[in-house]
């Protein structure tokens, strides 16, 4: 698949499972970025935080009820910004497991980048 029809599978799909996705000029709710005018890159490190903790990236193929999205780079530093990080959405403290997932997934998508926080 092409870059300029994967970014337009992965905006469907955006359209389709994030709750901030589905409007005119949508984004992703902690940094304001419009998700249309997000590089391909970018688009590949949205994730989906659920309720049971799992984090999980957003792909084509993904077919889940809606959930809020978000940039897994966003999320990082939400939490290592803010001592008792609560879910942007749901405001229920993200758990020790939850904090440790979004930290793992960041180091994975992002190798090069040292860690702050």
């Amino acid at each position: 698949m092409d870059q300029h029809t994967e970014k337009e599978a992965l905006l469907a799909k955006i359209a389709a499972i994030c709750y901030q996705g589905d409007e005119v000029d949508s984004m992703e709710s902690i940094s304001l970025q419009e998700w249309r005018q997000m590089e391909i890159e970018e688009l590949r490190t949205i994730v989906v935080l659920m309720e049971d903790g799992v984090l999980d990236l957003i792909n084509v193929e993904m077919s889940i009820p809606r959930k809020p999205c978000f940039l897994i780079e966003s999320l990082y530093r939400y939490i290592t910004s803010n001592q008792n990080p609560r879910h942007p959405f749901t405001r229920a403290p993200l758990t020790r497991l939850q904090r440790q997932h979004i930290t793992d997934a960041y180091i994975r998508l992002n190798p090069t980048t040292s860690l702050r926080g």
